[in-house]
């Protein structure tokens, strides 16, 4: 279980899930961002499950699990922990209606 970062798959590759979003990095114009899932796959004797951020980062996120179900766990993790990295440095994430984008600590409390 492991999560690393890696070069961008081929284009074709199809997101089973996607969510628009606004980001402004610290001391960068604000941008639209594409938060893009891709379908887990076996990966010897685990699965991995890749996921990116469009338009904010160039590498995608990898995800390796026990199982599909924790490969797309661990990938979501990936992404909502580099949406708080961006909002810890200064910037701002929004979904793309405009409202606040909800961190996993702002859940637990």
């Amino acid at each position: 279980m492991t999560v690393d970062s890696a070069p961008e798959v081929a284009d074709s590759a199809t997101p089973i899930a996607e969510r628009a979003l606004i980001c402004r990095p610290a001391g960068e114009p604000e941008r639209m961002v594409r938060l893009c899932l891709f379908a887990p796959v076996e990966d010897g004797d685990g699965w991995l499950c890749e996921a990116a951020l469009v338009n904010l980062f160039r590498d995608r996120a990898r995800a390796r699990g026990v199982d599909s179900l924790q490969a797309l766990q661990l990938a979501l993790g990936a992404l909502h922990r580099a949406l708080e990295g961006v909002i810890r440095a200064g910037g701002s994430v929004a979904w793309a209606d405009g409202s606040p984008f909800t961190s996993l600590d702002d859940i637990r409390q």
